[in-house]
């Protein structure tokens, strides 16, 4: 898979950082390079209101406040919906991931605080993760302020949400079903045609910039996957890339779940 994995590398133009673990099997490509977030930057803030939720007692059917200045474009639904005077902290939290909301991203951020997330960051090692703005928040952005995230911290906020030190099981596996529900599958997923194949997984995007990651299950084996792209000179160049690696990784775990099959055919 190294050798294949190069092989795309080797055609794209651009910045581009890849993590895929497997068991012990471990593929890395400038994996501590900080590339501009997009929504990956909406893995600690889901992990962060979760965490709160396993271990001190916040409620998910919280009614948060929703006011007329929260409300922002990009992607997301709660622009297009009619005003609500609030959304629960789990509505909050879906919409974020599921359809990568924008709005709901920012009315988390100012309901936990921006400091506070920065600080679940840090604690959890997730290094160069920064939380720097809201989301579309255009004036920062032309002020130079922008989020950042590289694929090694990804990687780790994939692997935190089965970490029990952080989440009860329940709430493990309550985050892992939001995840299924993902709407963006045009990447990691898109070339992939095996209907036992599970993705659990979490987009981002902006001019010049694709990038995805995901819990990866086939049968009894799991992939952590992390591509992270920027300064493409065109976006449809990205997405390929990363459906290409999606392919590559799930045709490694086919292979490793027949391996014990033949194993056994050969001894028998």
């Amino acid at each position: 898979m190294e050798r294949q994995l190069q092989h795309v590398l080797d055609r794209i133009e651009g910045e581009v950082a890849i993590l895929v673990s497997i068991e012990s099997k471990r593929y890395e490509h400038n994996v501590t390079q900080k590339f501009s977030a997009a929504s990956l930057i909406k893995w600690p803030i889901f992990l962060y209101g979760f965490h709160l939720v396993s271990c001190c007692d916040r409620q998910l059917d919280e009614p948060i406040p929703m006011f007329r200045s929260d409300v922002v474009g990009g992607a997301g639904v709660i622009q297009s919906l009619p005003p609500r005077p609030t959304y629960s902290f789990q509505e909050l939290l879906t919409l974020m991931m599921v359809v990568s909301d924008n709005t709901a991203t920012n009315i988390l951020i100012r309901d936990l605080g921006i400091e506070n997330v920065q600080a679940f960051i840090k604690e959890n090692d997730l290094q160069g993760t920064h939380l720097n703005r809201n989301l579309m928040d255009m004036d920062a952005m032309e002020a130079g302020l922008d989020n950042t995230i590289t694929a090694a911290a990804i990687g780790k906020c994939l692997s935190l949400i089965s970490d029990p030190d952080l989440f009860e099981q329940k709430y493990s596996t309550m985050m892992m079903e939001i995840l299924s529900h993902q709407q963006f599958t045009d990447k990691l997923s898109a070339k992939v045609n095996v209907e036992e194949v599970q993705f659990y997984n979490k987009t981002g995007e902006l001019p010049g910039v694709e990038h995805d990651s995901a819990l990866i299950k086939y049968k009894a084996n799991v992939a952590e996957v992390v591509v992270l792209t920027e300064g493409l000179t065109s976006n449809w160049k990205g997405k390929e890339l990363i459906a290409d690696v999606g392919k590559l990784v799930v045709e490694e775990l086919i292979v490793r779940e027949e391996k014990p099959v033949e194993a056994n055919h050969q001894r028998n």
